[in-house]
């Protein structure tokens, strides 16, 4: 990371600057969102798809639940009781918005 405008004066400019928390916006916010839902979702035990890493799933009871991301989105699918409990483990770890049912799905 580069010294940011105006604490010029405070660092000489070859200084590394160590990135404590990631700010919304940065180029670092998505990668460390990334690392935190993967560790969330092992924490949860689902897995990850080897073909597509954007879809982790679960068995439950004998039903598949999916979890879909898109940066900072999630779609998920399964039987309803089995998604509620997995949106409710979530939400435990994440702060949430839960916006209903898709209507529709570009991709």
């Amino acid at each position: 990371m580069t010294v940011p405008k105006g604490f010029e004066r405070f660092y000489p400019s070859d200084v590394l600057l160590e990135l404590l928390k990631t700010i919304y916006g940065l180029k670092q916010a998505a990668i460390q969102f990334w690392r935190e839902l993967q560790k969330a979702f092992k924490f949860m035990e689902f897995l990850r798809n080897k073909a597509d890493p954007c879809l982790s799933f679960k068995w439950i009871n004998g039903k598949l639940v999916l979890w879909i991301t898109w940066v900072d989105d999630c779609l998920n699918a399964g039987p309803d009781n089995n998604v509620k409990k997995s949106v409710n483990e979530m939400s435990s770890l994440f702060e949430t918005e839960e916006l209903g049912e898709l209507e529709e799905y570009v991709g």
